[in-house]
Protein backbone atom coordinates (compact mmCIF):
# COMPACT_ATOMS: atom_id res chain seq x y z
CA UNK A 1 0.00 0.00 0.00
CA UNK A 2 1.63 3.27 -1.16
CA UNK A 3 0.52 6.69 0.76
CA UNK A 4 0.34 9.43 -0.96
CA UNK A 5 0.87 13.24 0.60
CA UNK A 6 -0.87 15.59 -1.10
CA UNK A 7 0.57 19.10 -1.36
CA UNK A 8 -1.38 22.11 -1.95
CA UNK A 9 0.08 24.27 -4.22
CA UNK A 10 -1.18 27.37 -5.03
CA UNK A 11 -2.47 28.54 -9.06
CA UNK A 12 0.26 30.47 -11.05
CA UNK A 13 -1.90 33.58 -10.27
CA UNK A 14 -2.18 32.98 -6.86
CA UNK A 15 1.80 32.54 -6.57
CA UNK A 16 2.43 35.34 -8.83
CA UNK A 17 0.66 37.69 -6.90
CA UNK A 18 2.62 36.14 -3.81
CA UNK A 19 5.73 36.78 -5.57
CA UNK A 20 4.19 40.95 -6.33
CA UNK A 21 3.12 41.23 -2.56
CA UNK A 22 6.64 40.67 -1.69
CA UNK A 23 8.65 42.27 -4.33
CA UNK A 24 5.84 45.77 -3.48
CA UNK A 25 6.77 44.84 0.15
CA UNK A 26 10.78 44.87 -1.10
CA UNK A 27 10.27 48.31 -2.79
CA UNK A 28 8.62 49.92 0.46
CA UNK A 29 11.06 48.98 2.75
CA UNK A 30 13.88 50.41 0.73
CA UNK A 31 11.94 53.70 0.08
CA UNK A 32 11.27 53.88 4.06
CA UNK A 33 15.11 53.42 4.49
CA UNK A 34 15.97 56.16 2.02
CA UNK A 35 13.87 58.46 3.77
CA UNK A 36 15.24 57.41 7.12
CA UNK A 37 18.77 57.63 6.25
CA UNK A 38 18.11 61.30 4.67
CA UNK A 39 16.74 62.53 7.74
CA UNK A 40 19.46 61.10 9.55
CA UNK A 41 22.12 62.44 7.17
CA UNK A 42 20.59 65.72 7.74
CA UNK A 43 20.07 65.56 11.81
CA UNK A 44 23.89 65.22 11.16
CA UNK A 45 24.58 68.22 8.83
CA UNK A 46 22.41 70.08 11.56
CA UNK A 47 24.51 69.27 14.31
CA UNK A 48 28.22 69.78 12.44
CA UNK A 49 26.81 72.96 10.90
CA UNK A 50 25.83 74.62 14.15
CA UNK A 51 28.68 73.43 16.08
CA UNK A 52 30.86 74.86 13.05
CA UNK A 53 29.17 77.81 13.39
CA UNK A 54 28.47 78.01 17.57
CA UNK A 55 25.25 78.72 17.48
CA UNK A 56 22.55 76.51 18.08
CA UNK A 57 18.57 76.26 17.91
CA UNK A 58 17.30 73.16 19.73
CA UNK A 59 13.86 73.76 19.25
CA UNK A 60 13.24 70.65 16.82
CA UNK A 61 13.72 68.77 19.88
CA UNK A 62 11.64 70.27 22.72
CA UNK A 63 9.55 67.24 23.61
CA UNK A 64 10.95 64.37 21.87
CA UNK A 65 13.31 62.14 23.71
CA UNK A 66 12.54 63.50 26.98
CA UNK A 67 12.82 59.43 28.50
CA UNK A 68 16.16 59.05 27.06
CA UNK A 69 19.28 59.48 29.30
CA UNK A 70 21.53 61.43 27.11
CA UNK A 71 23.25 64.37 29.61
CA UNK A 72 26.03 64.41 31.63
CA UNK A 73 24.02 65.22 34.70
CA UNK A 74 21.85 61.85 33.81
CA UNK A 75 24.97 60.10 33.10
CA UNK A 76 26.69 61.15 36.31
CA UNK A 77 23.46 60.42 38.44
CA UNK A 78 23.34 57.20 37.19
CA UNK A 79 26.73 56.11 37.73
CA UNK A 80 26.28 57.37 41.32
CA UNK A 81 23.55 55.42 41.76
CA UNK A 82 24.98 51.71 40.92
CA UNK A 83 26.11 49.70 43.34
CA UNK A 84 29.87 49.16 44.13
CA UNK A 85 31.79 46.37 42.07
CA UNK A 86 33.69 44.10 44.51
CA UNK A 87 36.45 41.94 42.73
CA UNK A 88 37.19 38.78 45.28
CA UNK A 89 40.05 36.22 44.84
CA UNK A 90 39.29 32.58 44.35
CA UNK A 91 41.09 30.35 46.46
CA UNK A 92 41.91 28.30 43.20
CA UNK A 93 45.72 28.75 41.95
CA UNK A 94 45.16 29.99 38.56
CA UNK A 95 45.01 33.34 39.88
CA UNK A 96 42.21 34.56 38.29
CA UNK A 97 39.55 37.07 39.71
CA UNK A 98 35.38 36.82 40.07
CA UNK A 99 33.46 39.70 39.94
CA UNK A 100 30.53 39.60 41.95
CA UNK A 101 27.79 41.58 40.02
CA UNK A 102 25.10 40.40 42.73
CA UNK A 103 26.52 42.65 45.59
Amino acid sequence: MTLKTLIPVPTIEEQNNIVKRLVVSLRERKQVISEINAKWEGVLTLNIDQIKSKTFDFRDIADNGTELIFSYEQISERISNLQPLTAEELEDDDEQTELDFNS
